[in-house]
């Protein structure tokens, strides 16, 4: 059934992009629409029983191994930087590892109000697990079963559903993440609204997205990897993100273009490996996808990464980085 814009309700909507499932063939195709009347781009219709659509090999949910905190370097950025004590030094060497920290550990936080963490869509909780090493106290929201059970494994405390069913108080967390989540969401603004009343007054809540105002969806097209069908259910742009927190009670502080190379070299291995074009028949379209795996294409990775830089530098890089607080 078709439906109105999940941000403002408009019914009226121009195509956008018709797309596959680029993960796992399958004989269903997908339709982008963008709204006539604030341009937010979103999956329409939305499939029905959308849990078969993320497979148990899906890479968030994968567990990696614990990593200690072993370089010299690493302990050096914790110590002058990262500390959710007082960091040491003075004044200059702190600045120097400010700026040089985020090389080092790049999906690291800085310390922040009384460092309670709450990761949103949280999976396998690889990131809830190095900022519990870092000192932070940690919690994450999940729907997944096995990211649940794999979370658990580790040691951490994770809510099985969804912010709804969450019960945290308000004023529990610091800062909020949502990370490549408010994507998948079909009522994103319900979902940012309720993240936002487990903030405290002064915290913040970090939300990073793909951007549908890209180089790489200029450049590919439908065989744009961050477009995820059918997935990813709404696509923002730097307007777009910015009405949502409008919408959620919040104020955007800043946007940050991200430079991530592995999605430009993935859309480009799609482009190569399967076509923008993939066969209506499901048994050609499997074809399609074992000739693809079979080709490695590591020269992609050096030609993606100057070029997503360049695209960061214009408001072009395949993703964003929002940080929202709320209206005072």
């Amino acid at each position: 059934m078709s439906q109105s814009c999940p941000l403002c309700k408009n019914t009226e909507k121009e195509f956008f992009v018709r797309a596959y499932d680029r993960m796992v063939p399958r004989q269903e195709n997908f339709n982008y629409v963008r709204c006539g009347s604030c341009s937010l781009v979103y999956l329409d219709p939305i499939p029905d029983n959308m849990e078969k659509y993320y497979p148990d090999n899906y890479s968030p949910y994968s567990i990696s191994p614990k990593k200690k905190i072993k370089s010299a370097i690493t302990r050096l950025a914790i110590r002058y930087h990262f500390s959710v004590d007082k960091p040491e030094g003075g004044v200059l060497i702190r600045f120097l590892f400010s700026q040089l920290s985020h090389l080092v550990m790049k999906r690291a936080l800085s310390p922040f109000g009384k460092n309670r963490l709450l990761d949103i869509g949280c999976g396998a909780g690889n990131f809830l697990y190095r900022h519990q090493q870092l000192g932070w106290h940690v919690r994450g929201i999940d729907f997944s079963q096995k990211a649940f059970e794999t979370c658990q494994q580790q040691g951490l405390k994770v809510h099985h559903g969804d912010v709804f069913s969450a019960d945290y108080d308000g004023n529990s967390f610091d800062v909020i993440t949502l990370r490549q989540v408010i994507e998948h969401v079909p009522e994103p603004v319900s979902v940012l609204r309720r993240a936002a009343e487990f903030l405290t007054p002064d915290g913040k809540i970090l939300v990073s997205t793909p951007n549908v105002e890209s180089l790489g969806i200029l450049f590919f097209g439908n065989c744009w990897y961050p477009l995820d069908a059918p997935r990813h259910l709404v696509l923002f742009s730097p307007k777009t993100i910015r009405r949502l927190a409008e919408m959620a009670g919040l104020s955007v502080n800043r946007i940050s273009m991200f430079i991530q190379p592995r999605y430009f070299s993935k859309s480009l291995q799609y482009l190569m490996g399967q076509g923008r074009i993939l066969p209506e028949n499901l048994v050609e379209r499997k074809q399609v996808f074992a000739r693809e795996k079979k080709k490695k294409r590591k020269w992609m990775r050096y030609v993606a990464s100057p070029l997503t830089r360049i695209g960061s530098w214009f408001g072009k890089g395949e993703g964003m980085e929002v940080e929202m607080f709320k209206k005072t």
